[in-house]
């Protein structure tokens, strides 16, 4: 039974309804530990040198990430860390904004055994697969991983991805994950069937909630409309003015490192907008 295996989720634990979220999981998995997600109020400037010395962290994550990135990555890191203390063979990492159906166990039990892949990591939810009601539920070679609010992921996954992600080198945690995949470092999959319900995004399994109301409406909804002319705004500035700006100044190898690093950040901006859209216009 996977209700014996570890499961993680990382709660914002100032939050009352988050924290509520979090233990209705309970009902699925008794042992559920969670993680305090790290936040901002952690990351002091002391604490974020003490990571550095740890390498941990990098000068670039501390230069460039924002404290929400950072604080990501450390909350799934600990998550991680735990669960390579066990002597489990894999772990369900959650974060609070998800819900499960009453039939994940068996969902999860068909997936695992009705499949024969040799995987690292698992992603249990696809913004492209919002709406959709596939009555095989299987797995893909996954070719991007937008979030981590639900995934599996293996022993042998959680030692690549720590080896690889540390120190965390100014990229967020899916990038992270994202770049593994695409060297082929990360043997990822991907649902062809959401197996989880997204409370923090506007999907349409949601019902009796304002996002219902959005979907409703005859217009994209405003979701979208903020990611993509944020996109469409921000990028260009980004790439003509600030990249240069800071590669002009600086004139080091760092600062180029900065400037590639941000261009890949622009790249995977451009990949969700392409997934968002291809989720919106199919239904």
């Amino acid at each position: 039974m996977i209700a014996h295996f570890p499961a993680y989720c990382i709660v914002f634990t100032a939050d009352d309804r988050r924290r509520q979220q979090a233990e209705s999981l309970r009902k699925i998995f008794p042992h559920l530990k969670t993680i305090p997600a790290v936040t901002h109020h952690d990351l002091t400037r002391h604490h974020l040198q003490d990571l550095q010395q740890q390498k941990i962290l990098d000068r670039m994550s501390i230069a460039f990430n924002v404290t929400g990135e950072i604080g990501c990555y450390l909350s799934h890191r600990i998550a991680l860390q735990d669960f390579l203390d066990s002597s489990a063979n894999y772990c369900f990492i959650f974060e609070d904004d998800i819900a499960l159906p009453d039939n994940f166990c068996g969902q999860v039990d068909k997936l695992l055994t009705g499949n024969t892949f040799d995987w690292d990591f698992i992603y249990l939810y696809d913004y492209a697969n919002v709406g959709q009601n596939e009555e095989l539920l299987s797995m893909r070679p996954a070719e991007h991983i937008l979030n981590t609010m639900a995934y599996v992921i293996s022993r042998r996954g959680a030692l690549k991805f720590l080896s690889h992600a540390t120190p965390m080198c100014g990229q967020a945690i899916d990038q992270h994950y994202c770049e593994m995949t695409r060297q082929g470092e990360l043997k990822a999959f991907i649902v062809t069937r959401n197996m989880v319900k997204n409370l923090g995004y506007v999907d349409r399994h949601t019902t009796g909630t304002i996002a219902s109301m959005i979907r409703q409406s005859p217009v994209l909804p405003i979701y979208f409309y903020w990611q993509i002319l944020y996109r469409i705004f921000y990028y260009p500035y980004f790439i003509f003015c600030v990249v240069p700006y800071k590669l002009l100044w600086s004139k080091n190898a760092y600062m180029i490192m900065y400037g590639v690093r941000k261009i890949e950040k622009i790249q995977y901006g451009w990949t969700q907008i392409k997934e968002w859209c291809l989720s919106v216009f199919k239904h």
